[in-house]
């Protein structure tokens, strides 16, 4: 190898490698390298330094800070560790390569984007509903018409009063014409839409199109789900999901809020994001998955946050980034396919006078409850419950809906994206490889012991999500490893800080534990990943866990005082997503994310975000009940309850024990 190049060797997820870089690559930051390498990292705030996505472990060499110029050198000892992690945790993209000695690099799993997620794509519906979709076709006779003859005043009239419409049927320009061109077939074919307020013709053919599709989605800030769907039987046909490829840009709505501010072009770009990296795929791979990759997708409906929604349409969020939170629009929005810059699997727009592939847009309440939570209020049954119930979504964005008699109230709170591994020492999203629950023992005498579970088949941990964070707090708590505050004591469950060698470490010890944001730190070894790398939950991890549980739990308190009842008087407690459906709900009463309910009170109801938006595809009457649940929906502004600080602080802590 010429002298003039460097050697940065790579722990990746998928292999050892090294890479020869050239002397211009030496002032690229880390993340670049890594790209150009093709072993991109989770570059979640735009490679502002603002999240923990892409952090590496430095494990020999040295690196240099990207704008102070400061110098870190490994650890004495490389790989083989002195006690700690086995490496320095670095931001990625806030260091680049130092001087000509090799540099070595661990890649945790949770930080490269290759990372496969464990999406909800689950859902339950608690509520009967009609099989009238926003999309159809009819077949009409001349003899049918009023007039007898095919003109659009006829046609009009005579679908206004068979489909009982309140309000009259419009013909479009562009169906207008096509019915002059085929007035001699019998019968001919209308197409049906419905609009905000109204229903359309939107086109006329001489022909029938066979098993025309549908598109359920729910645009999470995280995750995207697809449900393609048969509008003529209902049916499922294909079900898909993967990342929202906007994670690239910013990992949470506050963060994209912020690009728009800063860089009115990046509304463009994240749009794109969305619509072209993330929908477009999806969309040809259920088609794929059903069979039916030939064919085109008549109508969408789409279900997400009010940031998410803005986003889709192209429109700038900034408004929802300061007081007083103002979003563009809440309302049921319909959108045509030309957010799409790429070819996608839809019906062709008409000529701007919107049929053929219609984008529908589910009302929301305000600008941090969404249409997600609208959603969800129908799909669950919450709004048929006679009460008190709650709605618990707990993700990046912990947001709350209470049903007191005919009253709705709703808020959202900044839970951040810690349930989700975020700025976790070995957090990650529940996937392949992600321990999903823990058990501990160590009570009545027993030896203090742990036990784990993890989700697919690899045969070593790769890292902990939100539910075994979950079972962490509570577990920890019971058997007395933490105290109330959330720091460890060793003592009360018998064990020391363990100094042995990295190598050496066992499930149940207690080691020192060095992070890029903190000083030494103790964390409790869970597990053994590769090359005998420790998954652990360190006493820093525990202070942002309970920043994130007491944010929801002051939220749902103050929900409930409000109404002026209990937590003991709720009769129902919906938990919503993925997070919601695999917590163990008794653990996650115990650590306080839901203070003083009962597990019988509560039921996990999946993702009841693309619940309704097949229920708003299918259900025309339930898009209109949307539309008025959302205007129904009472919004608390914890920032302006005065209540609300002294709450938060008070479930910093973890409860009493049982």
């Amino acid at each position: 190898m010429p002298s003039n190049y460097q050697v940065l060797r790579v722990d990746a997820p998928s292999g050892l490698r090294e890479i020869a870089l050239t002397p211009g690559q030496k002032d690229l930051a880390l993340t670049e390298i890594l790209r150009q390498a093709h072993l991109p990292l989770n570059t979640r705030c735009g490679q502002h330094g603002h999240c923990d996505g892409c952090v590496i472990d430095l494990l020999a060499g040295r690196v240099r800070h990207v704008r102070s110029g400061e110098t870190v050198a490994a650890l004495e000892g490389g790989a083989a560790g002195t006690g700690t992690n086995g490496g320095i945790s670095l931001r990625a993209c806030e260091y680049t390569i130092g001087d000509s000695e090799p540099v070595s690099i661990r890649i945790p799993p949770r930080s490269a984007l290759a990372y496969e997620p464990q999406v909800l794509t689950d859902y339950r519906i608690n509520v009967p509903f009609a099989h009238h979709p926003i999309w159809q076709q009819l077949a009409i006779t001349v003899a049918q018409l009023p007039e007898k003859r095919a003109i659009p005043a006829s046609v009009c009239a005579y679908v206004t009063q068979l489909r009982q419409f309140k309000t009259p049927v419009v013909m479009t320009p562009r169906a207008q014409t096509q019915l002059a061109t085929v007035a001699a077939a019998d019968p001919f074919y209308v197409t049906l839409e419905q609009r905000p307020e109204q229903w359309v013709i939107s086109s006329v053919r001489d022909r029938a199109i066979p098993h025309p599709l549908g598109a359920a989605i729910d645009i999470g800030t995280t995750t995207v789900v697809l449900l393609l769907t048969d509008l003529t039987t209902g049916k499922v046909l294909a079900r898909a999901a993967d990342f929202n490829q906007q994670i690239k840009l910013g990992d949470d709505v506050v963060t994209r809020i912020t690009l728009c501010s800063n860089d009115p072009a990046v509304v463009r770009q994240l749009q794109h994001a969305v619509t072209d990296q993330t929908l477009t795929p999806l969309l040809r791979q259920a088609l794929a998955g059903a069979g039916r990759s030939g064919q085109k997708i008549q109508c969408m409906t789409i279900a997400g946050n009010t940031t998410m929604q803005h986003l889709v349409a192209g429109v700038d969020p900034k408004p929802m980034g300061v007081s007083p939170f103002t979003p563009v629009f809440t309302a049921h929005r319909v959108l045509d396919r030309s957010i799409f810059q790429d070819a996608v699997p839809l019906e062709a727009e008409n000529e701007g006078d919107g049929g053929g592939g219609a984008i529908h847009l589910l009302p929301s309440a305000s600008a941090y409850v969404g249409a997600d939570l609208t959603a969800g209020i129908l799909a669950s049954g919450l709004i048929y419950d006679e009460g008190p119930s709650l709605l618990v979504d707990v993700g990046t964005n912990g947001e709350i809906i209470l049903k007191h008699g005919d009253t709705l109230r709703g808020c959202a709170t900044a839970a951040g994206p810690a349930f989700e591994g975020a700025g976790l020492a070995c957090g990650m999203r529940a996937g392949e490889g992600a321990i999903a629950y823990i058990e501990m023992s160590g009570l009545g005498g027993e030896p203090f012991g742990v036990k784990t579970q993890r989700i697919g088949s690899k045969p070593r941990p790769e890292g902990l999500c939100g539910s075994a964070y979950i079972d962490f707090l509570a577990e920890a708590r019971r058997v007395g490893l933490v105290n109330r505050m959330g720091r460890f004591d060793l003592e009360a469950v018998g064990l020391t800080t363990q100094t042995a060698q990295h190598g050496n470490r066992k499930v149940g010890e207690v080691i020192p534990w060095v992070s890029h944001d903190s000083p030494i730190d103790r964390a409790l070894v869970l597990g053994i990943g590769q090359n005998a790398r420790p998954i652990v939950v360190a006493e820093s991890d525990v202070a942002h866990l309970l920043a994130a549980k007491a944010a929801v739990a002051a939220g749902i308190l103050i929900l409930l005082k409000r109404a002026g009842v209990t937590a003991k008087e709720i009769k129902r407690v919906y938990l919503a997503g993925g997070f919601g459906t695999h917590m163990r709900a008794r653990n996650a009463i115990r650590c306080g994310l839901l203070p003083g309910f009962e597990p019988a009170q509560i039921m996990p109801v999946g993702n009841t975000s693309v619940a309704g938006a097949y229920l708003g595809l299918l259900d025309s009457s339930a898009l209109d009940e949307m539309s008025v649940l959302a205007r129904r929906v009472e919004i608390v502004e914890l920032n302006l309850d005065p209540d609300f600080e002294d709450c938060y602080i008070d479930q910093l802590c973890l409860p009493e024990v049982e």
